[in-house]
């Protein structure tokens, strides 16, 4: 039987990476599931790739298919089209045929795009379409429906939409353009320098929001803590950028392509998430079993650091702290000192003791490789509603 002490640190070295977990693309639930929140970087960045220029300096017609009963609504037809023409659209009404469906769909021929929408007159003479319905009183709701129409095309503004208002198909495109291995470790380099070193996909270039210049000038940030090398881009994008206070998120542009938009982090604007929930059915034990195999532990007054330095030695997958956030905490890693008597237990329950005391919790994750890692953070109680 061996027991484990925590030593002083003297020089930390990335533990080696064997695993695999499968991540969930494509819902939305896991999507949004883990963010982080951070601290800041100065007004130097790098030279990022351009985007694509095909689809620039689109010109957008927008053509609405109207399908009218076989028997009256004359009178709301003809309501409707006038409204729709006044609107700067091109309207069709006639009786449905077999096949007709209530779609918004896109075609673009060089610079030339074209939005067709097919909707319905329905009861009481409203207009129905896919996912929405205007009565006549709604007339400046079509009116900043069709200019969205005309702005981003048949998929609408992005805000307020799941997945960032990609698409399926979009979506994966990204998560699969940030799923390339970081080749350099970036601890102790400044995220100017850091930014630089990532295999950022050219087609989706990397592009500061003028509020996270602004940030960046009020926030000097400190260089990278975390080990990141081995792991996806896309989970060391968001961390690196969490250190400093950022988040960045897919933006579908209005001439439709997509860019990587850095922003300052809100809790009320999802970000790129630092990982991925695991998927249903998995557990930590099936990723990171070392985790979960009973060992002697025990230590006195030391590091929360160097504790952590051990354990992500011990268990073979990183260990990635949010450092920022737990800093607005008023931890410092560096600092706090934490005991554990010596028994015979796992790192997961040790690591969950200690951390307890620093109000932190963690989190097994995986990376868009579905390479896992363990993720500390401030522990953030969910409000609970009162019974009516």
């Amino acid at each position: 039987m061996s027991h484990v002490l925590v030593m002083p640190r003297t020089e930390r070295s990335p533990p080696p990476r064997h695993c695999s977990v499968v991540v969930l693309l494509g819902a939305a639930a896991a999507l949004l599931g883990a963010t982080s929140w951070a601290d800041a970087q100065s007004s130097r960045r790098p030279t990022l790739a351009e985007p694509p220029a095909t689809r620039a300096n689109l010109k957008t017609f927008v053509e609405f298919t109207i399908l009218t009963p076989r028997a009256g609504g004359q009178l709301e037809a003809q309501r409707w089209a006038k409204m729709l023409a006044d609107l700067g659209v091109t309207v069709q009404m006639r009786g449905p045929v077999i096949g007709d469906e209530l779609t918004v769909s896109e075609s673009i021929r060089g610079t030339l795009r074209t939005v067709r929408v097919v909707g319905q007159l329905g009861a009481e003479g409203r207009l129905e379409f896919a996912d929405r319905t205007f009565t006549a009183n709604d007339l400046r709701k079509l009116e900043e429906w069709i200019r969205e129409l005309k702005t981003y095309g048949a998929q609408g503004a992005p805000e307020g939409q799941p997945l960032w208002g990609l698409n399926e198909p979009q979506f994966t495109q990204v998560y699969q353009s940030l799923s390339t291995g970081v080749e350099t470790e970036l601890e102790g380099l400044s995220l100017t320098e850091a930014l630089t070193k990532l295999p950022l996909p050219a087609a989706h270039p990397l592009r500061m929001h003028s509020t996270a210049d602004a940030w960046l000038a009020q926030h000097p940030p400190r260089p990278i803590e975390n080990r990141v090398q081995g792991l996806a881009c896309g989970t060391v994008l968001a961390l690196v950028l969490a250190e400093a206070g950022l988040g960045f998120h897919p933006a579908r542009t209005p001439e439709g392509n997509i860019e990587l938009r850095v922003q300052p982090l809100r809790q009320d604007a999802p970000s790129w998430p630092v990982g991925w929930t695991l998927p249903q059915g998995t557990t930590g034990g099936d990723v990171a079993p070392n985790l979960y195999k009973f060992v002697e532990i025990g230590f006195d007054d030391a590091a929360l650091q160097d504790v952590l330095d051990a354990a992500a030695a011990a268990i073979d997958i990183p260990i990635l702290v949010d450092y920022y956030a737990v800093r607005q905490t008023g931890v410092d890693l560096e600092q706090k000192t934490v005991s554990y008597p010596l028994k015979r237990t796992t790192w997961s329950l040790m690591l969950n003791t200690i951390l307890r005391k620093a109000n932190l919790i963690k989190e097994v994750r995986g990376d868009e490789l579905g390479q896992p890692f363990v993720f500390i953070a401030p522990f953030v109680p969910t409000p609970v509603e009162k019974p009516r």
